[in-house]
């Protein structure tokens, strides 16, 4: 779980895994943020980036992804596209607002 504030500006780091041959970090990223009953729709993704095998984006104030309401429970999703698939992947744990 995840614990932030909602005046905080921070990134999202969600650790992706994948077959040896697959080469994760060439291939376009996208995280969505959802409330903790939703599965995430066409608008909810935002383009993401990758560092060390981590789905990275910045969320908070000033973000595409703002977290607004205090004491809120979102779930994190990551969309991979590597055609023809693109597998989407909910990230363990919740990110709780404070």
């Amino acid at each position: 779980m995840l614990k932030i504030s909602i005046s905080s500006v921070e990134y999202l780091d969600i650790p992706v895994t994948a077959d040896s041959e697959v080469e994760l970090e060439s291939l376009p990223v996208e995280i969505a943020i959802t409330d903790a009953n939703s599965h995430p729709g066409a608008a909810d993704w935002q383009t993401a980036s990758w560092q060390n095998g981590h789905a990275r984006i910045l969320i908070g104030p000033g973000t595409a992804l703002e977290l607004t309401q205090r004491r809120q429970r979102y779930l994190a999703w990551v969309r991979v596209t590597d055609t023809p698939e693109r597998p989407v992947l909910k990230a363990d744990g919740e990110i709780v607002t404070y």
